[in-house]
């Protein structure tokens, strides 16, 4: 059970829950799980919000997918290239990967098929994607090319060539809606607050900036350095102003974060995991790996991780969610909401706190951005409810 309320009297009450429910949440130990996908040079990986739905790359072959949280590994129809970056909406269903010295490729079937897009052949590093998968921003660049950055509207079909400056970008981020957007292109970190149609250098200092990740809204932003030994550096406001965390220092090649912000996990290299549960105040080292790790990626509640291996294996690691239960006031509606959790929760009711006779809400929710959710009105009797797993 996560948290309930009672839906007339304790709507003032739910935000100061909440809150508190983050700060008294345990950090929760890890353990990583190689899975069936065969030994290759990974590149990068994606994820769906539940974690179910996940894509691989790879700098040769085909791109990987699968459809249960990693267990199985199926090669698709994609064509070999150097992929180094994959993106996954929401739901799964639609993927998008870039190839370095190649074009990029889309899918709206959860990787059955893809097909080339009108995006010209570059040196494409990292793409993007918002919740739906419908708006897009790719990049190009790397250690030694200075390239523009790219946007799509219609899931990549069509590319705006932005007025961003030539950069050795390396990395992207996006928030759920698509307009607020993260690239570092070193050394600096830019961002825009209009799906990329202007970009302005944010307030991060000068580093070897690499990888990049940020929630749903687009106010939290966590970046990492590589080529030489850097901290881990946080944002509260969407890039206007940065903090350096305590993290220690060293080179990580791969960063992400949950939807809400609360969680990051960040890839070292030679096989450095460090993890936040707290926005980034603090940093907890989990047992070093001889993995060269290249990307990691993260369901929508922080709890269900896959990371990628060069040349090696395709690792996940599951831990418990804990998921807080929303209430907002719309109309005639109660709206409750709660992050899509990578495992099985459902929300239950019941008239009297003190008992067993909990039932299940039989609204089904509705996924909404990166949250479930469930309006029920607010001219039915006065009711608790929770989140329970199941």
């Amino acid at each position: 059970m996560c948290e309930f309320m009672r839906k007339t009297f304790l709507m003032l009450a739910v935000v100061g829950l909440e809150g508190l429910l983050a700060l008294l949440a345990p950090a929760q130990a890890q353990s990583w799980t190689p899975t069936s996908a065969p030994d290759n040079y990974w590149s990068s990986v994606a994820s769906s919000a539940d974690g179910t739905k996940l894509v691989a790359a790879s700098y040769v072959g085909p791109l990987y997918v699968s459809t249960n949280s990693g267990a199985t590994w199926i090669p698709t129809s994609s064509p070999d290239a150097n992929w180094w970056s994959v993106a996954s909406s929401a739901d799964g269903g639609n993927l998008v990967a870039v190839a370095h010295g190649g074009s990029i490729y889309a899918s709206a079937d959860s990787g059955a098929t893809w097909i080339s897009t009108s995006a010209p052949s570059n040196d494409w590093t990292s793409v993007a994607p918002s919740a739906d998968g419908q708006k897009l921003v790719a990049v190009v660049g790397g250690a030694s090319v200075a390239g523009p950055i790219y946007t799509s509207t219609n899931a990549g079909m069509t590319w705006n060539l932005t007025c961003a400056s030539q950069q050795n970008w390396w990395s992207v981020a996006s928030s759920a809606d698509g307009c607020k957007l993260a690239a570092i292109g070193l050394p600096w970190i830019y961002t825009s607050a209009d799906s990329g149609t202007t970009w302005c250098i944010s307030g991060a200092p000068d580093q070897n900036w690499y990888s990049i990740a940020s929630s749903a809204d687009g106010t939290e932003l966590v970046a990492v350095t590589c080529y030489t030994e850097g901290p881990i550096y946080y944002s509260s406001d969407s890039g206007c102003n940065w903090i350096q965390t305590s993290a220690p220092l060293a080179q990580r090649v791969s960063v992400a974060s949950s939807a809400d912000g609360t969680k990051f996990i960040a890839l070292g290299d030679p096989g450095q995991i460090d993890v936040s549960t707290d926005s980034g105040a603090a940093w907890t080292a989990a047992t070093q790996t001889s993995q060269t790790w290249t990307s990691v990626a993260s369901s929508a509640d922080g709890c269900k991780l896959v990371a990628v291996v060069d040349f090696g294996q395709i690792y996940t690691c599951q831990t418990t969610p804990n998921p807080s239960l929303s209430i907002v006031s719309s109309g005639d509606n109660f709206v409750f909401s709660w992050i899509i959790p990578s495992m099985n929760f459902v929300l239950q009711q019941s008239s009297v706190l003190d008992t067993t006779n909990w039932a299940d809400v039989v609204t089904t929710p509705t996924a909404v951005g990166l949250r479930n959710q469930v309006i029920l009105p607010n001219s039915a009797p006065s009711m608790f409810y929770r989140l329970i797993s199941r």
